[in-house]
């Protein structure tokens, strides 16, 4: 049964999904005002999928697979979450990372030298408008962005992140285990960057709506913050430590419900809640609480679709 049939046997019509967790074998989205959908076997090769990517749109779910039986055994696939339509992709060599935003946005960061085991230099690919994704595009359809003496490594979880409005991206790099790291903007209207260190971005969906501030996480181990987030101002270049209610202490970011409230989510056992905390005084208040589907470690890490969370501001609450 496709992906859209399943949905519309289980639950009503297909639909953007607010967030995603993939399994070994199978996938759970969160339809708004439904909650979570279960869509059996959608992988083509079951517990041998990684290097998952949702849309920010909530429509999109890529992801790489092992194909035994193939000259290559990897394999990069797209999954449309509204249509069940399944695409094999262009499969990139490993110096190259990619990362999705909205339909048609596409980003490469692509490692051009290195010095021993450390890249040095790199070239971020920037592409938007709707494409062909199972071939090459010519060099002239992208948007390069050099990068020289670079930060770090990239962080592994959605470190490439477009802001609302198009205008900028803000790029993660990790200084090693984690201690330390840098944020990088790009503007890319006025072709320049600036360079933060001391913190990361953290959630899949670090930017503001109204694209002005980031969330990020405390990485400098020289000077230990007291606060868990911190708020970055990036009109200002002001950053400020995020109030967090004392009980969602060990709670994960999400991303925001509007631009006043940031979306965590805590779990005791299988059991997860999530909350909306207000930026300015941290006082936060329960959206909706649910269980787990599969036993912990059985889940790849959650996906979430920014665009289709401010798009339904209700659709975490159930009807």
């Amino acid at each position: 049964m496709s992906v859209a049939a399943e949905m519309n046997a289980n639950r009503g019509s297909s639909g953007p999904v607010l967030f995603a967790i993939p399994g070994p074998t199978d996938l759970w989205g969160w339809r708004p005002g439904v909650g979570l959908v279960k869509i059996r076997s959608p992988f083509r090769a079951p517990r041998e999928v990684f290097e998952f990517d949702l849309s920010v749109d909530g429509s999109m779910l890529y992801y790489s697979c092992v194909l035994a039986l193939r000259g290559s055994p990897r394999a990069r696939f797209s999954l449309d979450l509204l249509s069940g339509h399944e695409e094999e992709l262009e499969l990139l060599p490993a110096s190259v990372k990619h990362f999705y935003g909205r339909r048609g946005q596409e980003f490469r960061l692509e490692y051009i030298d290195w010095v021993e085991s450390r890249a040095t230099k790199s070239v971020l690919l920037i592409h938007q408008g709707e494409r062909d994704l199972t071939h090459p595009l010519p060099e002239s359809e992208w948007v390069r962005v050099p990068f020289d003496d670079l930060p770090g490594s990239i962080r592994q979880q959605r470190p490439v992140q477009l802001s609302p409005d198009g205008q900028r991206t803000a790029i993660s790099f990790d200084h090693g285990m984690g201690e330390a790291g840098s944020l990088v903007v790009v503007d890319l209207s006025k072709g320049h960057m600036i360079r933060n260190d001391g913190f990361v971005s953290s959630g899949s969906n670090a930017w503001s709506p109204d694209s002005r501030c980031l969330i990020g996480e405390p990485r400098n181990p020289r000077a230990r913050s007291e606060s868990r987030l911190v708020l970055y101002d990036v009109d200002a270049g002001q950053v400020t430590p995020l109030p967090l209610d004392p009980s969602l202490a060990g709670a994960t970011v999400r991303g925001w419900s509007d631009s006043r409230h940031v979306l965590l989510s805590s779990r005791k056992q299988r059991v997860i809640t999530v909350h909306a905390a207000d930026i300015k005084s941290g006082v936060a208040r329960e959206q909706v609480s649910f269980r787990l589907p599969l036993p912990a470690g059985g889940a790849h890490p959650w996906l979430w679709a920014p665009q289709a969370v401010a798009e339904h501001p209700s659709g975490l609450q159930l009807r």
